[in-house]
Protein backbone atom coordinates (compact mmCIF):
# COMPACT_ATOMS: atom_id res chain seq x y z
CA UNK A 1 0.00 0.00 0.00
CA UNK A 2 0.73 3.37 -0.81
CA UNK A 3 0.89 5.66 2.89
CA UNK A 4 -0.18 9.30 2.97
CA UNK A 5 3.23 10.77 2.52
CA UNK A 6 3.74 7.95 -0.71
CA UNK A 7 5.88 5.81 0.37
CA UNK A 8 4.89 2.13 -0.31
CA UNK A 9 4.51 -0.29 2.89
CA UNK A 10 4.42 -3.97 2.33
CA UNK A 11 1.30 -5.54 3.41
CA UNK A 12 1.59 -9.30 1.45
CA UNK A 13 4.29 -11.08 -0.23
CA UNK A 14 3.60 -14.92 -1.42
CA UNK A 15 2.39 -17.15 -4.50
CA UNK A 16 -0.58 -16.75 -6.45
CA UNK A 17 -3.43 -18.17 -4.34
CA UNK A 18 -6.01 -17.88 -7.42
CA UNK A 19 -8.61 -20.37 -7.05
CA UNK A 20 -11.08 -21.09 -10.07
CA UNK A 21 -14.09 -22.01 -8.50
CA UNK A 22 -15.78 -18.81 -9.76
CA UNK A 23 -17.02 -19.84 -12.95
CA UNK A 24 -13.56 -21.37 -14.18
CA UNK A 25 -12.38 -17.59 -13.64
CA UNK A 26 -9.43 -17.47 -11.70
CA UNK A 27 -10.00 -15.09 -8.61
CA UNK A 28 -7.27 -15.10 -6.14
CA UNK A 29 -8.45 -13.78 -2.20
CA UNK A 30 -5.76 -12.06 0.07
CA UNK A 31 -6.36 -11.53 3.58
CA UNK A 32 -4.07 -8.35 4.52
CA UNK A 33 -3.45 -6.82 8.42
CA UNK A 34 -3.18 -3.04 7.71
CA UNK A 35 -4.81 -2.76 11.17
CA UNK A 36 -5.17 1.22 12.09
CA UNK A 37 -3.90 2.09 8.26
CA UNK A 38 -5.73 3.25 5.65
CA UNK A 39 -4.69 4.31 2.19
CA UNK A 40 -5.93 5.64 -1.10
CA UNK A 41 -3.38 3.88 -3.39
CA UNK A 42 -2.61 0.28 -3.65
CA UNK A 43 0.50 -0.37 -5.75
CA UNK A 44 0.79 -4.84 -7.09
CA UNK A 45 3.69 -6.23 -8.45
CA UNK A 46 3.99 -9.41 -10.12
CA UNK A 47 6.57 -11.36 -10.45
CA UNK A 48 6.13 -12.08 -14.25
CA UNK A 49 9.16 -14.28 -14.44
CA UNK A 50 7.42 -16.75 -12.42
CA UNK A 51 4.70 -17.24 -15.04
CA UNK A 52 5.03 -17.94 -18.90
CA UNK A 53 2.82 -16.10 -21.04
CA UNK A 54 0.88 -12.93 -20.45
CA UNK A 55 0.66 -12.02 -16.61
CA UNK A 56 -2.37 -9.62 -15.87
CA UNK A 57 -5.46 -8.64 -13.31
CA UNK A 58 -8.72 -7.52 -14.66
CA UNK A 59 -9.82 -6.33 -11.27
CA UNK A 60 -9.32 -5.03 -8.15
CA UNK A 61 -11.67 -5.16 -4.90
CA UNK A 62 -10.83 -4.52 -1.24
CA UNK A 63 -13.19 -5.38 1.69
CA UNK A 64 -13.33 -3.53 5.04
CA UNK A 65 -12.96 -5.18 8.46
CA UNK A 66 -16.48 -3.49 8.58
CA UNK A 67 -17.78 -5.21 5.43
CA UNK A 68 -17.42 -2.58 3.11
CA UNK A 69 -16.32 -3.03 -0.21
CA UNK A 70 -14.30 -0.93 -2.53
CA UNK A 71 -13.38 -1.64 -5.91
CA UNK A 72 -10.67 0.13 -7.88
CA UNK A 73 -11.61 3.22 -10.25
CA UNK A 74 -8.56 3.92 -12.11
CA UNK A 75 -5.24 1.62 -12.60
CA UNK A 76 -1.79 2.64 -14.31
CA UNK A 77 0.34 -0.32 -15.84
CA UNK A 78 4.14 -0.56 -16.70
CA UNK A 79 3.24 -2.57 -20.01
CA UNK A 80 0.12 -3.09 -21.97
CA UNK A 81 -0.82 -5.36 -25.00
CA UNK A 82 -3.89 -2.50 -25.61
CA UNK A 83 -3.75 0.60 -28.39
CA UNK A 84 -0.90 3.24 -27.16
CA UNK A 85 -3.78 5.78 -27.56
CA UNK A 86 -6.10 5.18 -24.22
CA UNK A 87 -10.20 6.11 -24.30
CA UNK A 88 -11.37 7.36 -21.03
CA UNK A 89 -15.05 8.19 -22.79
CA UNK A 90 -16.25 5.34 -20.33
CA UNK A 91 -14.54 6.43 -17.29
CA UNK A 92 -17.40 9.28 -15.73
CA UNK A 93 -19.88 6.00 -16.78
CA UNK A 94 -18.23 3.73 -14.57
CA UNK A 95 -17.33 5.99 -11.61
CA UNK A 96 -21.49 7.17 -11.77
CA UNK A 97 -22.55 3.27 -11.57
CA UNK A 98 -20.11 2.55 -8.65
CA UNK A 99 -21.37 5.10 -6.42
CA UNK A 100 -24.80 3.93 -7.55
CA UNK A 101 -23.69 0.52 -6.59
CA UNK A 102 -22.44 1.85 -3.28
CA UNK A 103 -25.40 3.86 -2.37
CA UNK A 104 -23.43 7.45 -2.70
CA UNK A 105 -25.72 8.63 -5.72
CA UNK A 106 -29.14 8.75 -4.28
CA UNK A 107 -32.06 10.45 -6.29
Amino acid sequence: MVDDEGKEKLIWIGRDPADTSVEGVPVAKIFLDPKGKSTSKLKIYLDTARVSGWNEIDAVELFGEDGSQQWAIAAEASSTYSQLELDFSAHEQIIDLLKQQSGENKE
